[in-house]
C-alpha cells in the first residue's frame, strides 16, 4: 500500500482505486461509518489526529489507519464477492437484505453521511455485496460473519445481511488526495 505522500487525485466521486478498479466516495463512506464507529467505541472520539503504529510498524494518525482499515474491509469483500457473485439470492434473503439496508439508510444523517452522496441504492448494492461475500465466507471456512459455525447456526430461521467483514493480505489500495 503507497504512503499517503504519494498518492494521487481521482475524480471527485472516487475514494480511490483497489487493483486498479475505482471505489466510490459513496461506498467508502459507507464502510467508513462502521470503521469510524468501531475504532471511537474502542479509543473514545477524540482518537482521529493522535500518533499509532500501523501493521508495518510504521507512525501515523487514527485517521489514516482508518482510512487503510477501510479500504482493506473493501478489499476483503471485493475478493470474495468474484465469487460470490457466481450464487443467487433467494427471494426472502433479498427481502430481509432490502429491509434492513433501508433502515440503515434511514440513519445516515444521524452518523453525518450526507444523504446527497450515498443513497439508498448506494446501500442497497453494498449489502448485497457483504450478503455475498458472507456467504462464500461462510462456505469456505463454516464459520458465519458473527463467529458462528455451522453446528450453531442450524437453530437460527435467517442469516443477517448485516456487513461484517475482515482484513486479508496487502492490495494495491490507492487514496483520494482530497
Amino acid at each position: 500500500i503507497k504512503d499517503v505522500a504519494e498518492r494521487t487525485s481521482f475524480d471527485s466521486d472516487e475514494a480511490g482505486r483497489i487493483n486498479g478498479e475505482s471505489v466510490s466516495m459513496a461506498e467508502f463512506m459507507v464502510y467508513s461509518i462502521d470503521v469510524k464507529n468501531g475504532y471511537e467505541a474502542q479509543y473514545g472520539n477524540s482518537i482521529w489526529t493522535q500518533e499509532t503504529t500501523d501493521a508495518n510498524g510504521n507512525e501515523d494518525t487514527f485517521e489514516n489507519v482508518a482510512k487503510e482499515s477501510t479500504f482493506e474491509q473493501i478489499r476483503f469483500v471485493w475478493a470474495l464477492l468474484k465469487e460470490g457473485e457466481k450464487r443467487e439470492m433467494t427471494d426472502e434473503e433479498k427481502k430481509v437484505m432490502n429491509s434492513t439496508a433501508k433502515d440503515y439508510y434511514k440513519t445516515l444523517t444521524k452518523a453525518g453521511i450526507s444523504t446527497d452522496i450515498v443513497k439508498l441504492s448506494d446501500i442497497k448494492r453494498v449489502y448485497k455485496e457483504n450478503y455475498l461475500a458472507q456467504k462464500v465466507y461462510y462456505n469456505l471456512t463454516g464459520v458465519n460473519a458473527n463467529g458462528l459455525t455451522e453446528a450453531s447456526t442450524k437453530n437460527s430461521s435467517s442469516e443477517s445481511a448485516e456487513s461484517t467483514t475482515e482484513s486479508g493480505t496487502e492490495s494495491n489500495t490507492q487514496l483520494s488526495s482530497e
